[in-house]
């Protein structure tokens, strides 16, 4: 658990560093953030059908980073495999399903509470990068 900790610490530090104007021109960092993007707004989906919303602006954002991911990987040389952007997204996905989850169901108040801030973040950083 604590690889998958270290490598979700690094991927948000990497991503905190992004805003709209700074998209990064390195084919690797936008593939690893478009993937990580992907993932989140795959369970950020999810979580509004568990709780009885359409989803539907999730299911745009994922769309949207899905096409990114697909217009930068294969077409440049990245060095990742396919099997390697995959999992980049299923721990995205499977990281903030798990703050999702805390955020609404855990008895802890500030646990609940640091996860839903954490969550908002993590969506907030990927947002920004395609909502002027």
């Amino acid at each position: 658990m604590g690889g998958l900790k270290t490598y979700l610490a690094g991927l948000a530090f990497a991503c905190a560093s992004f805003s709209a104007q700074s998209m990064p021109s390195d084919p690797r960092e936008q593939v690893q953030l478009f993937a990580s993007c992907a993932g989140r707004f795959s369970a950020q989906m999810e979580y509004a059908w568990l709780v009885g919303h359409d989803g539907a602006d999730e299911r745009a954002r994922r769309h949207t980073f899905v096409t990114l991911l697909d217009a930068v990987f294969p077409a440049s040389d990245t060095g990742l495999t396919g099997p390697e952007v995959l999992d980049i997204r299923i721990r995205a996905k499977h990281a903030q399903a798990r703050l999702l989850q805390t955020a609404r169901f855990d008895q802890n108040g500030e646990r609940s509470a640091r996860a839903r801030a954490r969550a908002q973040e993590l969506t907030a950083l990927c947002n920004a990068l395609i909502l002027s």
